[in-house]
């Protein structure tokens, strides 16, 4: 939908989107107001800068693709996905908090410049993704996460520790250039099956870096740093 005029926009009776839920370029919406819908195939919304809140009382459970881009959203309350396929959140400058009982994404989840950098993300239940990229936050919780299919990037400036309990195996690691960055625990981590395990420029992280479990890298091991193994 591209209506440059349309301050607010409602449904009060629709439960489901069968298709895509498409907003934007929609300047100066404020406003959303569903409060039956539960599911939609695709949300893709982007360039809604005036955009502050979402009126979804039922809240969305079930996406097929989460894209939400350039709002003035603070955060996400109204869409609690369990899975998805595809989730990117990016360019959200007012999004300080996104919470999610997540348990699998099919492709990939992407954060990225949220909330100037202070975006907190909890993710408390997600056990599979097909890959995972994820910039500007300061905190990261996936302590279920066991299986990331792809590569997982951590390149963010604010995050001061990062914890994957339970993980076992990704398809490649990278954590770089995270100026703040002082702690990584990965305690089962038994595999990289199909790219390089990287840890380069974390000027911070100079303690040591130990990956008690891990027996298999398929691509490169890259450490680079004043760091203590």
């Amino acid at each position: 939908m591209n209506a440059i005029g349309v301050t607010t926009l409602g449904g009060s009776s629709l439960t489901t989107i069968g298709g895509d839920f498409v907003l934007t370029n929609m300047t100066v919406l404020t406003g959303l107001n569903f409060p039956l819908l539960t599911n939609v195939g695709n949300l893709n919304w982007e360039t809604l800068p005036n955009l502050q809140g979402l009126g979804f009382t039922n809240t969305i459970q079930t996406v097929k693709m989460l894209s939400i881009q350039d709002t003035q959203l603070a955060d996400l309350t109204g869409i609690n996905l369990t899975t998805a396929n595809t989730i990117y959140v990016s360019n959200n400058r007012y999004l300080n908090t996104i919470n999610m009982q997540l348990t699998n994404v099919t492709n990939m989840l992407t954060l990225q410049s949220n909330a100037n950098g202070g975006l907190t993300a909890a993710f408390p239940d997600l056990i599979w993704t097909g890959g995972m990229s994820i910039g500007q936050v300061t905190s990261l919780s996936i302590d279920a996460l066991t299986y990331v299919n792809n590569t997982m990037y951590i390149v963010t400036d604010n995050l001061m520790s990062l914890s994957a309990p339970n993980l076992t195996t990704v398809g490649g690691l990278a954590i770089q250039n995270n100026p703040q960055l002082s702690n990584i625990s990965f305690p089962k981590l038994r595999q990289c099956t199909n790219a390089a395990l990287t840890i380069t420029n974390n000027p911070l992280l100079t303690g040591n870096i130990s990956f008690p479990s891990l027996t298999k890298v398929v691509g490169a091991v890259t450490v680079f740093g004043a760091y203590s193994a």
